[in-house]
């Protein structure tokens, strides 16, 4: 695994939700919030900030994954041609 390559993924997908929450900062109102338990409150931009890690871990997950993988087909092409 590649720890740079997952570190610089993981920062660049923090840079774009933290970008997506304060463009929406300025926008939330009373009917974007909804309640989760008493005192404990959750907005749409929790919600939709939260799915985006979630979406953007999983597919650096995927690709760090599927890495070894691709190099080992590329090794094995690479001693047969």
């Amino acid at each position: 695994m590649d720890l740079k390559k997952l570190t610089d993924q993981v920062t660049a997908l923090s840079v774009d939700v933290a970008a997506f929450i304060r463009s929406e900062a300025g926008r939330l109102t009373e009917a974007r919030v909804s309640t989760k338990s008493l005192n404990n409150l959750v907005t749409h931009v929790d919600h939709v900030a939260e799915d985006r890690l979630v979406e953007g871990w999983n597919c650096s997950c995927q690709r760090q994954a599927s890495s070894p993988k691709k190099a080992a087909v590329n090794n094995a092409n690479a001693s047969i041609g």
